[in-house]
């Protein structure tokens, strides 16, 4: 992780710049507490600039439980892991009660 720490920097200053030139108010988090992550976590996966927005909805959507409908995350889902079968998570189903009680 030391050495992508020049790059994150990197990445934050321009996240921050960007805000900073847009002047007030500032939205900090639609500015730089989401799209920082998605693009740290896309840099080493080489995921293309064009491809971070995708990623922001996909984490915004399968992370935010409460705020999104079944049909949205199974959306989400399937558009990130293609392969994946969301009548298969279990996990899932605990975490927002739509698992059958035994």
């Amino acid at each position: 992780m030391e050495a992508w720490r020049p790059r994150i920097q990197e990445m934050a200053d321009e996240l921050v710049g960007a805000m900073v030139a847009e002047g007030s108010p500032a939205d900090l988090r639609a500015a730089v507490a989401l799209p920082l992550p998605v693009r740290v976590i896309c840099a080493p996966l080489g995921a293309p600039s064009e491809d971070h927005d995708k990623f922001a909805r996909w984490s915004e959507t399968l992370l935010t439980l409460t705020r999104y409908t079944q049909a949205e995350v199974d959306e989400a889902q399937a558009e990130f892991h293609p392969e994946h079968d969301p009548q298969d998570d279990g996990d899932v189903a605990v975490a927002t009660g739509t698992a059958p009680s035994t």
